[in-house]
Order: structure tokens, then C-alpha cells, then sequence
């Protein structure tokens, strides 16, 4: 709970710059169904265990960064979501929209790396910024492999074969 709330109010700092824009991405089903309350959030989890595996003992000094983990996993459903045609709860969504507030949410997730609160270098920070940015980069490219390499259908109707399939995703 502490991480979505967090989320929360990240989103509402953006509402007295835009409250129109804010108000529609609040009310984004894809945005509301994935900060649901009751829809665990694993990436911060698993954030979480990683640093107290690794001696962290106060893990609110990471929620910012299991935030920012969430906000560009909701950024990539955003993507998704419009790639695959899908409407959600039976409201089509706006194509633009999905794109804008796919850009907002992974910038979101760039600000929250600012509220990581650790003794960190200027090196590592920067290090942390690149891995996010890798992320994000090695998701679109993904996607781009679903839409016009993979093709699910071509599977189906045999014009490429399983192997060839996951010589895609080998690379």
C-alpha cells in the first residue's frame, strides 16, 4: 500500500498544472485498474526483497524506486493495450492518450528516482537513470517484435514455425 500511495500522490502533483489532463488519467481504466488497491504490486516487492537481501534494513528508503519500476510497467500496459486494440471495461481509449500518458508515467518513474533516499554516488545515480532508461528502451523494442516480428497469428497459420518464434526473442 505505501508504494501506490506514493504513486498516488505523484499523480495528483500533477493536477493543479493540468487539472483536465489529470482528471483523464486518473480516470484511465488501464491506469486505475493497475494502481487498484487490491492488485498486489510485484515489482516493488521484488525491489524490496532484493535490497534487504542485500543488508537493507530500512526499505522505505526504496519505495521510490519500486514506484518507479510500477509507473513504467503501467506506462508499458498504456502501450500494449493500444498495440493489441484492446478497450478496457468496454471504453475504447483514445490513441493519443494512451501515447501521452505513456510518456508521463515513464517520466514520472524518472522523477521518482530522485526520491530514493540512499547514500548514493553521483555516479550511481546516474547509473540508476541509465538502468531505467535501458528498460524502457528494451521494452518498446519488445513490443516492436510482437508487432511486426513475432505476429502471434503467423504462428497459427504456419507462415513461421515455433523456432523460428523464439529466435527472436534469443537475440
Amino acid at each position: 500500500r505505501p508504494t501506490r500511495q506514493y504513486m498516488l500522490n505523484k499523480l495528483e502533483g500533477l493536477g493543479p498544472s493540468n487539472p483536465e489532463a489529470y482528471s483523464a488519467l486518473a480516470s484511465n481504466p488501464v491506469v486505475a485498474q493497475n494502481l487498484d488497491e487490491h492488485k498486489p504490486k510485484v515489482r516493488p516487492m521484488l525491489l524490496r526483497l532484493a535490497y534487504e537481501a542485500c543488508g537493507g534494513t530500512e526499505w522505505e528508503r526504496v519505495l521510490a524506486a519500486g514506484a518507479a519500476a510500477e509507473f513504467v510497467n503501467v506506462a508499458s500496459y498504456l502501450v500494449n493495450a493500444l498495440h493489441d486494440g484492446k478497450a478496457h471495461g468496454g471504453k475504447a481509449i483514445p490513441a493519443d492518450q494512451q501515447i501521452l500518458f505513456g510518456f508521463v508515467l515513464r517520466d514520472l518513474a524518472t522523477r521518482c528516482l530522485q526520491d530514493v533516499s540512499l547514500p548514493l554516488t553521483s555516479s550511481a545515480c546516474m547509473r540508476m537513470h541509465t538502468l531505467l532508461s535501458e528498460t524502457v528502451i528494451q521494452g518498446c523494442l519488445g513490443q516492436y517484435q510482437d508487432i511486426y516480428q513475432l505476429q502471434v497469428g503467423r504462428l497459427s497459420d504456419g507462415s513461421m514455425d515455433f523456432r523460428q518464434a523464439l529466435t527472436l526473442y534469443e537475440d
